[in-house]
């Protein structure tokens, strides 16, 4: 293996490392499997040791490649850090950026509104926006940043904290009109509730006022796994939104198309955060896009609380 060979061994040695398996390296690299055990096996034969124990189906590291991953990535990094800073004016950035995000948010015009004044302000950037509902794997699918909501549990990536996204309950002045308006969360059990797939596994949902507290079981007399759907739904009196995302009716709520239930009672708000591989090293570009997405986001939730 010659010498400028090295660094693109070693990142494919990375992703290796990162995503399991020799295959999924090479379907994400269009290539054989063949081949990247070939660059692999050069890249041992260079440094004269094993760095992978490999099985058919997974690959683990070898103390040496343990060491080697720790201290080469990190050098990889740096190199990686100095080619961007070369890098200097924002105009400049250029390149492929991964964003994965709840299919709630590319639902709403403000998402796709960010990211369309961001492709403006650097017209050499592309975005690939992935939308789902589902865990994505950010190293297995090689995404640069997600925006995740709710308690974090992949302890491997980085987080930067977005906010709160903060709920209400609320329904269309027609079913109120028909049912009533609640005057205590206890009275929510006697009305129809439309709630997202999922919720009634997760227990009860617990409202508090000062030190009052109040915890119900969510009824779910209509389920649907879509927000866009639920909203809908609450619109044309299906009942009450028992956990509706404050952002995603604050604009019908200002024009009367929603009305607020027991707006004295507060509902258990969920963090928000940007997620990102745990290189030591970001892109210029995934920083930029990174920060572009924290000041709208603060902006955004500063304009739908207040």
């Amino acid at each position: 293996m010659r010498k400028n060979d090295d660094l693109a061994a070693w990142r494919i040695f990375f992703r290796v490392i990162e995503l399991g398996s020799i295959s999924k390296a090479a379907n994400e690299a269009n290539v054989e499997p063949s081949s990247i055990s070939r660059r692999l096996s050069a890249l041992e034969q260079r440094v004269g040791t094993q760095l992978l124990n490999r099985s058919s189906r997974s690959v683990t590291l070898t103390e040496a490649g343990a060491h080697a991953y720790e201290k080469i990535r990190l050098l990889v990094d740096e190199i990686d850090h100095a080619t961007d800073a070369l890098v200097l004016e924002p105009s400049t950035l250029s390149g492929l950026i991964r964003l994965a995000a709840p299919i709630s948010l590319g639902d709403h015009d403000v998402l796709l509104q960010w990211l369309t004044d961001f492709q403006i302000r650097h017209p050499a950037i592309q975005i690939e926006l992935k939308l789902s509902n589902s865990f994505v794997d950010l190293l297995e699918e090689n995404i640069d940043l997600a925006i995740r909501v709710g308690a974090l549990k992949d302890e491997r990536l980085i987080a930067r904290p977005l906010g709160e996204m903060h709920a209400i309950m609320c329904a269309s002045p027609h079913y109120l009109e028909q049912h009533g308006t609640p005057q205590h969360p206890s009275e929510l059990l006697n009305h129809r509730q439309v709630i997202y797939t999922g919720m009634m596994a997760r227990g009860k949902v617990t409202l508090t006022r000062g030190e009052e507290q109040f915890s119900l079981m969510p009824q779910g007399h209509m389920r649907i796994n879509h927000l866009n759907a639920i909203h809908r739904a609450v619109l044309a009196g299906a009942g009450i939104h028992l956990i509706a995302p404050l952002w995603h009716c604050v604009d019908d709520l200002q024009t009367g198309r929603l009305i607020q239930i027991l707006p004295e009672w507060q509902l258990p708000s969920s963090p928000v955060h940007l997620m990102r591989q745990p290189h030591r090293h970001t892109p210029q570009r995934v920083q930029a896009l990174s920060d572009w997405l924290h000041s709208h986001w603060t902006r955004w939730m500063d304009h739908t609380t207040a």
